[in-house]
């Protein structure tokens, strides 16, 4: 009869030290995919939040700047509660635009027509994205307000605009909805 080496592992011993190594793996793995989940929802939370800070921003100074029409239409033309449009200059070259800010899915959308022959806003409105992930599908974004700062609904009495973002990347989880809200009086339609 032979005699064999004590000094190697049994096959008992291999298959307990693989089924260890396995929980240690899967353990692991699933602690990095956590993180890097998190990170990742972190991340893109911060971007649309600065992104629509950014376009808050950007409406409150257009809005405030709101003016007559190149061929004297009134200052507001549609006023609901996903919608505003009214003639402003965003581009700074003394030339009054029709300016939109609407809802669209989950994007705020700005529109902007030039005004063409004759002072007719009839070309192609250029399209921009102001902010991702609105989550405002029940609730308005706009509001209007009298001189008196009554809520109102008739386009001549508007004095000032509120406006509030509900952001939220992904509504079925936290965090909730992240609020940007801001209000701007239309500087040429003052009474005072």
């Amino acid at each position: 009869m032979k005699f064999f080496d004590k000094k190697a592992f049994t096959l008992i011993e291999i298959l307990v030290v693989i089924f260890i190594l396995s929980i240690i793996v899967v353990i692991v793995s699933q602690f990095l995919f956590t993180g890097f989940k998190s990170t990742t929802f972190n991340e893109e939370s911060e971007s649309a939040i600065e992104y629509a800070r950014d376009g808050v921003d950007e409406m409150t100074r257009i809005i405030r700047a709101a003016n007559y029409s190149e061929n004297g239409d009134y200052v507001l033309s549609i006023i609901d509660p996903q919608t505003i449009e009214f003639y402003s200059d965003p581009d700074f070259d003394y030339i009054m635009e029709r300016v939109k800010y609407y809802l669209d899915g989950v994007q705020l959308k700005r529109s902007i027509i030039e005004p063409g022959v004759s002072n007719l806003y009839n070309e192609t409105p250029t399209i921009k994205v102001i902010a991702d992930y609105v989550n405002n599908l029940s609730s308005p974004i706009f509001k209007y307000y009298d001189s008196a700062l009554n809520e109102t609904t008739t386009m001549n009495n508007v004095r000032s605009v509120g406006f509030s973002l509900k952001i939220n990347i992904t509504p079925q989880r936290a965090p909730n909805d992240y609020i940007l809200e801001s209000d701007v009086q239309l500087r040429n339609l003052k009474d005072n």
